[in-house]
This record gives structure tokens, sequence and C-alpha cells, in this order.
């Protein structure tokens, strides 16, 4: 078994794994966008993993139900220009078909989310620009200030260099003169 296949078939949802019945329609750009804006937003390490065609409903057996050849295809023509045009700053993002026990699943995998916060750049499907969202656990929520400061502190904690007592010595010694 594939661990891709192990994900479908295995894991729970959670902040990192979604599950979706169908292919994203036309109709449904503004779904598709909150739902990809929510996981990479999400606060944890790694890759996210959406599966599409995979019915997963709390208390009861997951589902294959597969997605249709038209389906996958419509999503793989409109999905790159509506998020590239719509998402800032960008991600990676990439649409996979695979076969689990005979059912064709559509895998949306998102890498490298680690510039947060993700939000719309401009309005798109109905919804304005500025706005993002956030999944924690199997919910997700538009993101408040809090989530915001969140994520500008973990930046900023990223970006700063561990403490060096050498160096800031030397600082210190060259700003006195």
């Amino acid at each position: 078994m594939s661990k891709l296949e192990d994900l479908v078939l295995s894991y729970n949802a959670g902040s990192a794994l979604a599950f979706r019945e169908h292919a994203y329609a036309p109709a449904e750009s503004a779904l598709l966008l909150q739902d990809v804006l929510a996981l990479a937003n999400a606060e944890v390490p790694g890759p996210r993993f959406l599966f599409l065609g995979v019915r997963d409903v709390a208390g009861a057996k997951r589902v294959l139900t597969g997605l249709s050849a038209a389906g996958v295809s419509a999503m793989r023509r409109a999905m790159p220009a509506l998020l590239a045009r719509s998402i800032e700053p960008p991600f990676k993002i990439a649409l996979r078909a695979l076969t689990v026990r005979g059912a064709t699943i559509g895998l949306l995998y998102l890498s490298e989310c680690d510039d947060q916060p993700y939000l719309l750049a401009k309005s798109a499907a109905g919804l304005p620009a500025g706005i993002g969202w956030v999944r924690r656990g199997t919910q997700q929520s538009p993101l408040l200030r809090a989530d915001l400061q969140r994520m500008f502190a973990a930046k900023r904690e990223r970006s700063t260099p561990p403490f060096d007592a050498a160096s800031t010595a030397r600082t210190a010694k060259i700003r006195a003169g």
C-alpha cells in the first residue's frame, strides 16, 4: 500500500488532511478557494492533503465514491489559473489523480505553505479581497486578528537568528566605538 493510499484509507481528517466527496464544479470556485486557503493557513508543519472522491462522515465508514474523468479534467483546466490569480503569496499546489481500490481519487497536494498568512489577492468568485480562512482539526473559520498575530510572530521567530553571545559582544564593542 502506498503512503497516499494509506492516508485515504486509514487516517482521520484533521488540520492537514481533508476529504471531499465530489470534485469542485465551476460554480464552486468560492468553496475551492476557501478550502485551499484554510489548509494552507493551518498551523501544521509540512504538506497538506485534500482528497476528492472520498465520503468521510464522522461515525460512518469511509466510502470511496471516486471521481469521473470529466470532473478531474475540468478541475485541471480551471484550478491553476483561479488559484494563481486569486491567492497571495503564491505556494505550490498540485492536482493528481490516483486509483485506490478501483476508484479514481483526486488529490490536491499543498506543499511549502511556510509564508502564511495566505489571503485572497483580489475579489474572486464573489469573495472580497483580503479574506482568508484557517483549518483547525476538521473545522475551518475565517482568519482573525489573533491568527494573523500568531502567523507573523512565527514568521519573525523563524527569521531571527539564534542568540549568539560572541556576535552580540562584537556588536556592542563596535557600537561603543
